[in-house]
């Protein structure tokens, strides 16, 4: 493969992650915005959030044909840590397979638990004990919680957040370079 292809499908990779990391960071401000106001949209704004997410993880850190395509340089182009919030695909995959994840906990756990879903607000103000928590979320410490795993989301922004600080420098460089040489060549 050309370094010229290898070199644009890099760029659009990473333009790609902005992309993705604008639409988490706009799909999390929506979740602190709508709290108080609609379970819905506060559930769907998550679910948003962590698909935004998902998308910027598998650009970073891809498997399969992408890997081929040289994209598995972008994560170290970018200079982004091994170990990340984003990376990890655990949380995620909950979410996915959402569907297996809660027949083998009612499996588990038996059919007379409690079932507690789209809950907004601290946990121990519902004080049920022998419950799974399937979906809720705690606006004081932006905790998601699903099927009984928590995540917080607060540390997630953060996260995305300085990867489209690291994503908005090297297009900001790229974009530079490509003025001056558009310049030279006058």
């Amino acid at each position: 493969m050309s370094n010229n292809i290898e070199d644009r499908l890099i760029e659009l990779a990473i333009r790609e992650v902005r992309v993705q990391c604008r639409f988490a960071e706009v799909s999390y401000l929506n979740i602190c915005e709508k709290e108080d106001k609609s379970t819905d949209l506060v559930f769907t704004s998550i679910h948003s959030f962590l698909s935004h997410c998902g998308n910027v993880s598998k650009l970073l850190w891809p498997g399969g044909l992408a890997r081929n395509l040289g994209s598995q340089k972008i994560a170290q182009i970018l200079d982004l840590p091994e170990k990340s919030i984003i990376r990890d695909r655990s949380f995620r995959d909950s979410l996915e397979h959402y569907d297996e994840r809660l027949a083998g906990w009612i499996k588990e756990k038996g059919p007379n638990i409690n079932i507690l879903d789209f809950n907004v607000g601290l946990k121990h103000s519902l004080n049920i004990s022998d419950s799974i928590w399937v979906r809720h979320f705690d606006p004081t410490q932006k905790i998601f919680t699903l099927l009984d795993e928590d995540l917080n989301l607060e540390e997630m922004y953060k996260e995305i957040m300085e990867i489209k600080g690291k994503v908005d420098y090297w297009v900001g460089n790229l974009e530079s370079k490509k003025s001056e040489s558009k310049g030279t060549r006058q």
